[in-house]
């Protein structure tokens, strides 16, 4: 779009739905998974309630009490466990994954449109510098030092 002539204005609006696009479609993502989170337990303890109600029917036989007992139970702790330690965590990794990508994306719409109004290279670095945390920005000042150290 640069290179076709596209003034400023719109290549940001192009690539700012782009971005917007690809978060909502990561958030339906992870939306799945934490909702499963959120019902993990409740159909858990909806399995205990169900089984204890089918044990308690007939009582008569202590085995068969028992086996129905713990099955209840074990709804409860799969339930549970689902939900708190599969289904929760693969939420927050997918909401993550996601910030991560949408950071790297809007650093390179300011990079795009710094080379595209003509701002110098090293202004361009230290604009984007901003996006990085402080151990990656001395990183990248050493890498870049080095290099000029090696070219003299």
């Amino acid at each position: 779009m640069i290179i076709d002539g596209n003034d400023q204005e719109f290549v940001q609006d192009v690539l700012t739905e782009d971005i917007a696009a690809t978060e909502e479609r990561h958030k339906a993502g992870a939306q799945i998974f934490s909702q499963a989170g959120m019902y993990a337990p409740t159909l858990g303890v909806l399995g205990a309630v169900v089984g204890l109600i089918a044990a308690l029917s007939d009582m008569s036989n202590v085995d068969i009490l028992s086996h129905a007992i713990s099955g209840a139970f074990i709804a409860t702790v799969f339930g549970i466990f689902t939900g708190y330690v599969l289904w929760h965590p693969i939420a927050n990794k997918l909401k993550r994954l996601s910030k991560k990508e949408i950071e790297i994306r809007l650093m390179m719409v300011e990079g795009l449109l710094s080379i595209q109004s003509g701002v110098s290279t090293i202004a361009i670095q230290q604009k984007l510098a901003v996006f990085l945390t402080p151990a990656e920005r001395a990183q990248i000042l050493e890498k870049g030092a080095g290099e000029g150290a090696q070219t003299e």
